[in-house]
């Protein structure tokens, strides 16, 4: 037999082999069907378990790059999953899961096996997963840049490293008049001084080829470098865009409020913090259970669950994308009234009556007069 009739038999052998290959995990690639109205239509691996006998020619399944790869971390990125352990490498997710398509099949599971070019380091990873973003980034930013006008919101975080990041996030609103909030990105930044912080606002609408123009809100946490009336940011991008109106976040304002509120109950803090000091683990946990074991503990207890209840659910409602400043009046302004009903002799009696109760449960002392 000459070459020629041997390459020709091992191109048969690899195109009808004994055992048929059946890839669960692969993008199949889609073709157009029918002249008038043509469809796109693809392989489905439901078909392998119908006709066993199937086989899909895998010449190109890894194709001259690893595209195996890009699904893998596009599964893990999804869903926000950690790519890599803190102890050995090959118990981490990413690998754990090439194993598993390496089952599937077989050239997978030789590729893990080779020693170079595998493209599965840290870097490798991180650097697919900085094209995706930008990709992400990129049909966000031709959908947003064909609204008239957009709000932006920032806001200021540290994270476990201690490092300053800002948060930018645009609300807009399409042709349809669907409300849309879309995350753009964390920036990172060595201050967070008005020079620096308007620094990225603008660094961040050039990259994406949005006017300053195009503001007509902005939204932020109310510190005093983001909303300073003199020389704060929402200041500055008002100067530049005055239709940019400044609108303090509700749900930071909700949050103040609560916290002022909270900080005026002397039943609970000043009883906590008397405890709190105390060096002693043991003895600490003993102070702590005889407070909570007063009849002014659970008074407190019960009477915070009665009205951040309905903070609470205001503070819920005030984070739906879909929420707008009127209706976020509307609803705050609802909040309001329902607990200025609460201070009725009524609503008091009620109140009291279900402490009482629930301190006879739990076997609480009755208050009594000194």
């Amino acid at each position: 037999m000459d070459a020629s009739s041997s390459q020709s038999v091992s191109d048969t052998e690899s195109i009808f082999p004994e055992i048929p290959h059946q890839p669960r995990v692969f993008h199949f690639p889609k073709r157009e069907f029918g002249k008038k109205s043509a469809v796109r239509r693809s392989f489905q691996t439901a078909w392998f378990d119908k006709w066993p006998w199937l086989h899909y020619p895998s010449k190109r399944l890894l194709g001259a790059s690893p595209m195996f790869l890009k699904y893998i971390i596009q599964f893990l990125a999804r869903p926000g999953l950690p790519f890599r352990g803190h102890g050995d490498e090959s118990e981490s997710n990413f690998t754990q899961l090439l194993r598993l398509q390496g089952e599937d099949d077989p050239r997978i599971e030789q590729w893990i096996k080779k020693w170079t070019d595998k493209y599965t380091s840290s870097d490798i990873q991180n650097e697919i997963l900085t094209v995706m973003a930008k990709m992400v980034l990129h049909d966000l930013t031709s959908s947003i840049q064909s609204a008239p006008f957009i709000s932006i919101m920032i806001d200021e975080t540290t994270d476990e490293s201690n490092k300053e990041q800002v948060v930018i996030c645009f609300r807009w609103v399409d042709n349809e008049l669907d409300v849309h909030e879309d995350f753009i990105g964390l920036y990172e930044t060595e201050s967070t001084d008005v020079i620096a912080l308007l620094t990225i606002i603008h660094e961040v609408l050039n990259s994406l080829n949005i006017s300053i123009t195009k503001l007509s809100s902005q939204c932020n946490d109310g510190a005093s470098a983001m909303s300073g009336c003199k020389a704060g940011v929402a200041k500055l991008i008002l100067d530049e865009e005055p239709r940019a109106i400044y609108t303090h976040c509700y749900g930071h304002s909700l949050n103040l409020a609560c916290n002022d509120t909270i900080k005026q109950c002397a039943i609970v803090w000043e009883e906590a913090l008397e405890y709190v000091k105390e060096t002693d683990m043991r003895s600490r946990i003993i102070g702590i259970k005889t407070c909570m074991r007063t009849f002014d503990f659970l008074f407190g207890i019960m009477l915070g669950e009665l009205l951040l209840r309905h903070s609470d659910n205001l503070s819920k409602t005030l984070q739906s994308p879909h929420m707008s400043a009127a209706e976020g009046q509307k609803v705050a302004a609802m909040t309001v009234k329902m607990l200025k009903s609460l201070r009725t002799d009524e609503s008091f009696q009620a109140f009291w009556e279900l402490v009482q109760k629930t301190a006879n449960e739990i076997e609480v002392k009755s208050p009594s007069l000194p």
